[in-house]
């Protein structure tokens, strides 16, 4: 799902913006990223149940 707005950015296009940082280190930081963020959802679901 992708939407358009002023005050959210997913990090792929957060770092692509960036210009210090070249799209090899951007991947990696993106897809370490992506592991924190499902380890959080996957520790407030835990809280939840």
């Amino acid at each position: 799902m992708t939407f358009k707005s002023d005050y959210y950015k997913v990090w792929e296009e957060e770092l692509k913006e960036d210009s210090a940082v070249d799209e090899q280190t951007a991947n990696a930081i993106a897809g370490r990223l992506q592991g924190y963020e499902e380890a959080m959802f996957g520790f407030v679901m835990f809280l939840l149940v």
